[in-house]
């Protein structure tokens, strides 16, 4: 074929090339009109056992075991997604930061499903997220079933100052210990996915054992490891990476979450009665969902706190808004008011 016509073949059809690949369809993303405020910024260091997670941000580590052999006989190191730690910080609006340096949303926490007594999730469409089949609580009791053959389902147990997580029944349960001012993980023995860690809260930083640190470093900015920026500004969350790029766009209308990287390309969560959406970059998992709606009164202390900081925030920032707009309408009804030149 002359190579004329092959290039104007090739950009006859780009248009819809890209649009093959484009994750977000029309419709997707609210119009900017419906985006509400998103909650407030709170510190609070705790721990996600569901880790029924959506990535932001995902670390990778080169794995030595994990090659791949190239036809001249040598090799590559190939990259792997570092794995999620239950310990790590709770900023709000969902996000969860945890100490292997994974910016995530934790769906649980998200939707409200962390303080209700009782809850199950039933996967009825299995997506590219890595989802389990089935997650329920009652009250201290949560039960987590992968869907594997011949794998046990993870059960963890809630007391007051902690979990116990049994991942296998050929096992002694990994332990996560709530002191108070400190949360610690303790591994299970020589065959647990991570070594023993903590993470400790003081004041507006939340510290790992890693060189995990964020802080908070004023109303609506938060910084993880001096390496991202999450940035609260009036109807949407930023999150930037080095120099300042823009890497993520947060928002929010009614029941639907929507995280992109630009008109085309991103994820999105929504909570229908009954169901929940979840897009991964365009592979969609679902879920259906029972509740019992009874509060859940073991909360952590630092929960209870956190909850009623965001809610002294939310009534100053509505306050603020309602004196801006009366400040607004005396202005124009003072301008109204003068005589004609």
């Amino acid at each position: 074929m002359n190579i004329k016509i092959m290039k104007k073949l090739f950009f006859l059809m780009l248009p819809a090339l890209l649009a093959g690949c484009a994750t977000l369809g029309p419709g997707d993303i609210p119009a900017q009109s419906e985006w509400e405020s998103p909650e407030p910024f709170t510190l609070e260091m705790g721990a996600d056992v569901f880790q029924l997670r959506l990535d932001l941000v995902r670390e990778k580590q080169t794995a030595v075991a994990s090659t791949i052999t190239i036809s001249d006989g040598s090799y590559k190191r190939r990259d792997e997604f570092v794995p999620y730690h239950y310990l790590g910080t709770y900023i709000g609006n969902g996000l969860f930061l945890d100490i292997n340096g994974n910016i995530t949303v934790d769906i649980i926490r998200l939707l409200g499903f962390d303080s209700v007594y009782g809850f199950r999730l039933h996967r009825t469409e299995r997506g590219a997220l890595d989802a389990p089949a089935e997650m329920s609580r009652e009250g201290a009791k949560i039960t987590i079933d992968e869907g594997n053959w011949g794998s046990d389902a993870i059960v963890a147990e809630m007391s007051g100052d902690g979990f116990t997580v049994k991942t296998s029944s050929f096992f002694s349960p990994d332990k996560i210990e709530d002191s108070g001012d400190r949360i610690d993980f303790i591994p299970s023995g020589l065959f647990s996915e991570f070594r023993t860690a903590s993470i400790v809260q003081d004041d507006a930083v939340t510290r790992g054992s890693t060189s995990y640190r964020v802080e908070q470093l004023d109303e609506n900015t938060l910084s993880l490891n001096n390496l991202y920026r999450i940035i609260r500004e009036d109807d949407r969350i930023l999150l930037k990476g080095r120099g300042g790029t823009l890497l993520m766009t947060i928002v929010k209308s009614g029941d639907r979450y929507v995280y992109f990287r630009s008109d085309s390309y991103g994820s999105w969560i929504e909570k229908l009665p009954g169901v929940i959406r979840i897009s991964d970059n365009g592979s969609i998992t679902e879920y259906t969902y029972e509740v019992d709606a009874q509060p859940f009164k073991q909360q952590s202390p630092r929960r209870q706190d956190a909850e009623e900081d965001q809610r002294s925030s939310r009534a100053k920032a509505g306050r603020v808004k309602t004196e801006k707009r009366v400040e607004r309408n005396t202005r124009r009804d003072a301008s109204s008011s003068l005589p004609p030149n």
